[in-house]
């Protein structure tokens, strides 16, 4: 019975992660879409593509463990870290965007970093936790990269 119940509580945790990259997919999309800057352009869709990559990563684990995908994940709605991005980017400039870009991958980072110190998460197998990690690790470079790309705007937001 208790790893029946390790077993759901994995299975829910996963579909949370497919859930927040999906909404990390569509920020970034809709971020690409409203940048002129060909350079960002790109960056973003970058971005939204590794996004989509992690999800077939989350949906192989989930269906190699016998799982299923849950389109409807009610308990994620709450950890929607990229709702903000939708709605601010109706009439926002390039430094709001950005902005909001890394409010919301530091709030995706924070995410897998709590779920990876889950202890039902921690008993996945090694395969499973490396692409966790991996996963994590490539959200914190986007963090740091976005965090760059606003110091490097910022002075020209200053000067003008």
């Amino acid at each position: 019975m208790k790893m029946d119940n390790m077993y759901h509580q994995q299975i829910s945790l996963l579909n949370s992660l497919i859930e927040i990259c999906h909404d990390r997919y569509e920020g970034f999309k809709n971020a690409s879409n409203k940048i002129d800057d060909n350079y960002l352009k790109r960056y973003f869709t970058k971005c939204s593509r590794k996004s989509l990559r992690f999800i077939v990563q989350l949906s192989s684990i989930i269906k190699t463990m016998g799982g299923q995908i849950n389109k409807s994940n009610l308990l994620v709605k709450a950890y929607r870290v990229w709702v903000g991005l939708h709605y601010g980017l109706l009439h926002s400039d390039l430094q709001s965007i950005l902005r909001m870009c890394e409010i919301a991958e530091k709030k995706t980072l924070a995410l897998y970093e709590d779920f990876l110190q889950n202890e039902d998460i921690k008993m996945l197998n090694t395969n499973c936790l490396k692409i966790l990690e991996n996963q994590k690790s490539t959200i914190s470079k986007t963090y740091l990269e976005i965090q760059e790309l606003l110091n490097s705007i910022q002075p020209l937001v200053l000067n003008s």
